[in-house]
């Protein structure tokens, strides 16, 4: 099958799938993190029926993701599926039957997905508490510096703020240095949205991590990034609703806070 071509060029992960028949195949979408190869597999071994994901990282964007994978595996327990091998930039993993948040979207009611999104809040505060990591603290000045010199100055660049908008920008943020200097640390998702968190039953699960080469490693940024992302997204897949995106983020929000450090 040509879907598979990809797939054989990996040694170690055909090696783990010598004693499995591989009964069906066929290509998963993703949301954002489009360019890369995605397959879901059907597979008959010993242990039964059992579906597969195999990814193969060919945007260079996106390769960093193998390394962030490791890392969450060696410190939560049931934060992203379960990996079974890792070969170069591909990776076979368990499948995830279940929903994003876009799914949620379509197929609930506002109520149940507001129920929803509190399992999501607790879930995710019960992963960040039960990890493997040491306490640590970071410095998260250099991410200042970072928005200033890269995103301030692009668009600078790109005429979408002028000279004085950037000066003001670096003055506001500059407020935030002494809250940055020194705040508990831990690895985390690094880009947690509404695409790349998955409800199945009474499980959640996140998908498409990925490694920061600033070394932020703050919970504060993983779900300051989700909430931003339901927000907005929610805001406009109900025609600009301000009280269903509040609300939906209320959920959320009050979920995880009420778990998080209880």
């Amino acid at each position: 099958m040509k879907r598979l071509e990809k797939l054989f060029k990996y040694n170690n992960i055909i090696n783990y799938l010598k004693d499995s028949e591989i009964r069906n195949v066929r290509t998963l979408d993703s949301v954002w993190r489009s360019g890369n190869t995605i397959l879901l597999l059907d597979v008959r071994n010993g242990k039964g029926d059992l579906k597969y994901v195999f990814k193969a990282l060919e945007n260079p964007d996106h390769i960093t993701e193998i390394k962030q994978i490791k890392l969450l595996s060696d410190l939560y327990h049931n934060f992203i599926p379960n990996i079974h091998c890792i070969d170069n930039e591909a990776i076979l993993m368990d499948y995830i039957d279940g929903n994003n948040i876009f799914s949620i979207f379509k197929k609930g009611n506002q109520s149940q997905i507001s129920k929803d999104l509190e399992q999501i809040g607790s879930s995710l505060s019960d992963n960040y508490q039960n990890n493997n990591s040491n306490n640590k603290y970071s410095n998260g000045i250099h991410q200042i510096d970072f928005t200033i010199n890269h995103y301030g100055k692009k668009c600078l660049t790109n005429s979408l703020i002028n000279s004085n908008d950037l000066i003001y920008l670096e003055k506001k943020l500059k407020n935030w240095e002494p809250f940055l200097d020194q705040y508990p640390s831990q690895i985390v998702h690094n880009d947690l949205n509404i695409a790349n968190v998955i409800l199945s039953g009474n499980n959640v699960k996140t998908i498409d991590p990925e490694f920061d080469d600033s070394y932020t490693n703050d919970v504060a940024k993983d779900i300051g990034r989700f909430s931003a992302s339901l927000f907005f997204n929610s805001y406009d897949y109900y025609l600009k609703s301000w009280s269903n995106s509040m609300g939906f983020l209320d959920s959320f929000y009050s979920s995880f806070s009420k778990n998080y450090n209880k």
